[in-house]
C-alpha cells in the first residue's frame, strides 16, 4: 500500500516538474478566428452557427489537419484540439443588462440571490438552439470530442447538459467537473458554486470528485480575483488537459477563464483597451469577449521549455 501511495506521489511530482518546464502556443491553420491580437478574424465576426469555424472549412478537414499534427510531431510537441463554449444566458447576465455594469458591479452582484446563477429562460432557448447545431456536426459533419471538461457553475453545467446532449449522452464520454475552469472568483454570488452535493444529485452524469471540497471555500465576499492570479489558473486549465490522454476536448466555461486561457496561447483580443502585463511577459487584453453559446475551437500545441 506504501508503495503505491509513493509510486502515485512520484507520478504527481513529475507531472509538476513537466508542466512548469512546458510552453503552450496555439497553431493556427487557417481553421478557426485567431486569438492573436495582431489577426484580423475576431471570433464575432463569424456566424454563431458555425461553431467557430471560418467560412467553407468543414470538421472533416479540421480531423485531416489534426491528425497530421499528432501523427507527425516536431521535436516532441503535444497537440490538442480545445473547444472552449461560453455558457449561455444566466440570470446574472439579464440583472447586469438590467442595471448597468457599473450598478451591477458595485451593488447587485453582491445579493445572495443569484447564487450560482443558472440560465434565464432565453439561455435555455439559446442552449437548445447549441443543441441542433451540436448534433448537426456530430452525426452530419464528422465533429468528434473525446472529453467533456466543465466549470462547477450551474450555467455552464446547463448548458453543456442541453446543449451538447448528443456528446452528453454518451457513456464513453468522460464528464468531469474542476475549479480550475470556473468563472473570475470572488465579490459576485453569481461565482459562487454550490455545494459538491447539490450539484452531484443535480448533474449526476458529472464527476465532481476532483473540487476540492463540499462547500465553495475558494470564493470570499470581499476580495476578487487579481487577472494575474486568474492567468496562472488558466494555465491550469491546460497542464489539467495535458495531463489526460483524450486529444479533442470541450470546455463549456466563462468568458473570464477563456480570457486567462487565451493568453496563455499567445495575445486575447481586445477592443481599443490597454493591455496588462502578466507573468511570462504576457500582455494580457481585458475586453476578448465571446457571446453565449459561442464556441472557439483552438489547436493547442505543448512544447518544452529550451
Amino acid at each position: 500500500m506504501h508503495l503505491i501511495k509513493l509510486l502515485s506521489l512520484i507520478t504527481v511530482l513529475l507531472v509538476c516538474i513537466i508542466n512548469a518546464q512546458c510552453n503552450y502556443r496555439h497553431v493556427e491553420l487557417g481553421l478557426f478566428p485567431s486569438v492573436n491580437f495582431s489577426s484580423t478574424s475576431h471570433p464575432s465576426q463569424i456566424p454563431i452557427e458555425n461553431n467557430g469555424l471560418l467560412d467553407g472549412v468543414t470538421w472533416n478537414r479540421v480531423n485531416s489537419e489534426f491528425e497530421k499534427l499528432t501523427n507527425e510531431p516536431v521535436n516532441g510537441s503535444e497537440y490538442k484540439l480545445i473547444l472552449f463554449l461560453r455558457h449561455s444566458e444566466g440570470w446574472h447576465n439579464v440583472a447586469e443588462r438590467k442595471y448597468g455594469s457599473k450598478y451591477w458591479n458595485d451593488v447587485e452582484s453582491k445579493k445572495p440571490q443569484y447564487l450560482d446563477s443558472t440560465l434565464s429562460d432565453d439561455g435555455i432557448v439559446q442552449a437548445q438552439q447549441l443543441q441542433q447545431r451540436i448534433i448537426k456536426d456530430v452525426t452530419q459533419n464528422k465533429l468528434r470530442i473525446d472529453l467533456i471538461l466543465c466549470s462547477p457553475f450551474s450555467r455552464a453545467l446547463q448548458t453543456a447538459e442541453i446543449g451538447l446532449v448528443h456528446l452528453w449522452s454518451n457513456h464513453r464520454i468522460p464528464k468531469i467537473s474542476v475549479e480550475e475552469a470556473r468563472e473570475s472568483i470572488g465579490v459576485h454570488y453569481c461565482d459562487k458554486r454550490h455545494n459538491r452535493t447539490y450539484l452531484m444529485s443535480k448533474f449526476p452524469k458529472v464527476d465532481f470528485k476532483r473540487l476540492i471540497s463540499n462547500e465553495d471555500t475558494l470564493w470570499t465576499p470581499d476580495v476578487r480575483e487579481s487577472d494575474q492570479d486568474e492567468f496562472i489558473r488558466g494555465r491550469k486549465v491546460l497542464d489539467w488537459i495535458y495531463n489526460r490522454r483524450e486529444k479533442r476536448v470541450i470546455v463549456p466555461a466563462h468568458g473570464g477563464i477563456i480570457n486567462a486561457i487565451t493568453a496563455s496561447l499567445g495575445y486575447a483580443w481586445g477592443e481599443g483597451t490597454s493591455g496588462k502585463t502578466l507573468p511570462g511577459d504576457i500582455k494580457y487584453i481585458s475586453g476578448f469577449s465571446m457571446r453565449n453559446t459561442e464556441i472557439l475551437p483552438v489547436i493547442v500545441r505543448r512544447d518544452l521549455k529550451k
